[in-house]
């Protein structure tokens, strides 16, 4: 059984792109982790606030999220968080802080098709041992 059947009235919307038309939306905004070191790893859990909306990595993570404490990890799928905007300028933030993320705030302008927003992952330095055999 679809939806309409259960609803009182049902709203079908039919958005047409032809030649020189615009997008509402909405469109996938991405904010992407740039992994830190060398093999990569990112920061954990992480958050963006967009419009009033948080989301966070990893999923379910309580939020506030505490501004002094990050993990490292290997799993790239909790390196990004995604929205699903209409056309517009919006402003971001990313927690916990900037001594982890940079930029930890900004402006993201959506118009038309996918938007990727890069967050460097700063929370760490990289040390690389060289081993010689005797």
């Amino acid at each position: 059984m679809g939806i309409c059947a259960l609803a009182t009235f049902c709203l079908v919307l039919i958005v047409l792109r032809g030649g020189g038309a615009t997008s509402t939306g909405p469109h996938l905004v991405i904010f992407r982790q740039e992994g830190a070191c060398s093999p990569p790893f990112w920061g954990v859990p992480w958050s963006v606030t967009i419009d009033g909306w948080t989301k966070v990595q990893p999923v379910g993570t309580s939020l506030p999220l505490n501004d002094n404490f990050l993990q490292g990890t290997t799993n790239e799928s909790l390196s990004t968080i995604t929205f699903l905007l209409p056309s517009g300028t919006y402003e971001y933030q990313v927690h916990p802080s900037n001594m982890f993320f940079t930029p930890s705030s900004g402006t993201v302008t959506v118009s038309e098709g996918e938007v990727e927003v890069n967050i460097a992952y700063s929370g760490t330095s990289c040390t690389t041992t060289v081993t010689t055999a005797p």
